[in-house]
């Protein structure tokens, strides 16, 4: 079963543990990749904003939000091979949980022949036993490369639909998709 620590770790060094505002971040202000602006709720705000930069407290509430948000959704403890749980983990820190989910399981529906599941964004039973045990070895590289041209897909025609996110399609690529050893 893939272990959320391992999954967490990677997205941070991705994240990074900082406090930023990216003009062309349509998350605003982001403190280690949590949006203000889609998360105002968060807990670790108020630290934040009285000047908290790394305190236990901070790193352990950033620590359950990922576990809470991301992990947990995609029931990434469930999933067998730790690899695909990150990417599918990492994406939906990046795109949202429902969006990485479905890239999940259309390239799931893609590799495995026979009859294809329903694309809902959840994984539910169905999902985690095509995960688990449809995935064959021999099948995998195919899952992570339909899984990961959904991505960048997905990644194009956010800048194709705003020129001001092409800014961002450097980093996109270079910290998400993880095939490519150019970036």
């Amino acid at each position: 079963m893939a272990e959320f620590q391992s999954a967490y770790d990677k997205t941070n060094k991705r994240e990074g543990m900082v406090l930023s505002n990216v003009p062309t971040d349509r998350g605003g202000m982001t403190f280690g990749g949590i949006s203000r602006v889609h998360n105002p709720w968060w807990n670790g705000w108020p630290l934040i904003d009285a000047g908290d930069r790394g305190s236990a407290q901070l790193l352990r509430l950033h620590h359950e939000f990922y576990l809470k948000q991301f992990w947990t959704p995609i029931r990434g403890d469930e999933i067998n091979d730790q690899e695909m749980a990150e990417k599918i983990y990492d994406a939906a820190v990046n795109c949202g949980v429902h969006r990485a989910v479905q890239w999940a399981q259309h390239a799931t529906n893609l590799v495995l022949t026979g009859m294809n599941q329903l694309v809902d964004g959840r994984v539910g039973p169905t999902t985690l036993r095509r995960l688990n045990t449809g995935v064959t070895q021999k099948r995998r590289w195919l899952w992570f490369q339909v899984f990961e041209t959904q991505q960048e897909h997905h990644y194009v025609s956010l800048a194709l639909r705003d020129p001001t996110q092409k800014a961002n399609l450097l980093g996109w690529y270079s910290h998400r998709i993880f095939h490519r050893k150019d970036s």
